[in-house]
């Protein structure tokens, strides 16, 4: 999988992928070569292209591979970006898709689910925390493109990489606000305006290959130019890291279902004290007073009581 996007290529920038992959049927033996390409959030086109034999296929997938990249397909583990071509998303290999980690719990006791531990307000609590639906939709609302991008591919290190961009663009926002009172009246004043525009436009380029976006199906992709959107793709990154560990905690609250009862292992593995405040409590009705003088319109179902283990 590789994207490319150019913010100076055209009105609208380039904001490509390109999808390549060898299928073998297993009933017929044959050996198709699948391509996909278009704007990055859109569905794009489809090509199936049947090969001979696995040699010759192999063959016209490096050849694509090399025209894409400018870069060798043996040498992809020391993949290095070329101007004006695709960027290799070098995620680690994928074994869970989205799908299997954002799965919600089988809880149906007459499935085969083992009772929990936990008191009836806490077993709430967790059910919320593992609501998938909030995860998906809190991944869309970032804009990011889960069909190119699973939380099962992301890793400190692809976080690391996004982080070191966003720090690099903000050191050349800083330096276009150096610029700001500058006129271009020489030509030495105009070409060193276009130089740090272009440096910009080139990082955010860079960014938006690694962590592909959806919100520019349509319309333009915008430059990471001023400090606020950048800090905010820095927020992004942090979000998506917890996503991530939040996925892996559910994941493997299914693998243990046999053993323990997934919302019990999703407490657990929050390392916490939880425990529901007596509703006719000083501490509950001292609480309860000072939200609801606060904001009348809360309904309050439950004071928790949390703390670390």
């Amino acid at each position: 999988l590789m994207t490319k996007i150019d913010l100076m290529n055209s009105q609208y920038g380039e904001n490509l992928f390109y999808k390549m992959q060898l299928v073998k049927e297993k009933n017929r033996g044959t050996i198709l070569m699948l391509n996909r390409w278009g704007r990055i959030g859109d569905v794009g086109q489809y090509q199936k292209t049947p090969q001979q034999d696995l040699e010759k296929a192999v063959k016209e997938f490096k050849s694509i591979f090399k025209k894409k990249t400018q870069n060798d397909w043996s040498s992809r583990k020391n993949f290095e970006k070329q101007p004006k071509k695709y960027q290799l998303l070098n995620f680690e290999t994928v074994v869970v898709t989205n799908e299997e980690l954002l799965k919600p719990f089988e809880l149906d006791p007459t499935k085969g689910c083992l009772p929990s531990a936990l008191s009836k307000e806490v077993q709430d609590v967790m059910m919320q925390i593992s609501n998938v639906g909030m995860y998906k939709r809190a991944m869309t609302s970032h804009g990011i493109n889960t069909e190119v991008m699973s939380l099962g591919q992301l890793t400190p290190a692809f976080i690391d990489n996004g982080k070191k961009l966003l720090n690099e663009l903000l050191e050349w926002v800083d330096k276009m606000k150096e610029t700001d009172s500058i006129v271009a009246k020489t030509q030495e004043d105009y070409e060193k305006l276009l130089s740090l525009k272009e440096k910009i436009a080139s990082l955010s380029s860079r960014f938006y290959e690694v962590v592909p976006h959806t919100e520019f199906s349509f319309s333009a992709v915008t430059p990471l130019d001023n400090e606020d959107t950048i800090r905010k793709k820095i927020e992004l990154l942090n979000s998506l890291m917890d996503y991530e560990v939040a996925s892996k905690i559910l994941y493997a609250a299914h693998l243990r279902a046999s053993e323990i009862n997934p919302l019990d292992y999703v407490y657990d593995s929050l390392n916490i004290r939880l425990h529901a405040l007596e509703k006719e409590s000083a501490e509950y009705k001292t609480l309860l007073e000072y939200i609801k003088n606060s904001n009348s319109s809360v309904k309050i179902k439950n004071i928790f009581l949390l703390q670390r283990k």
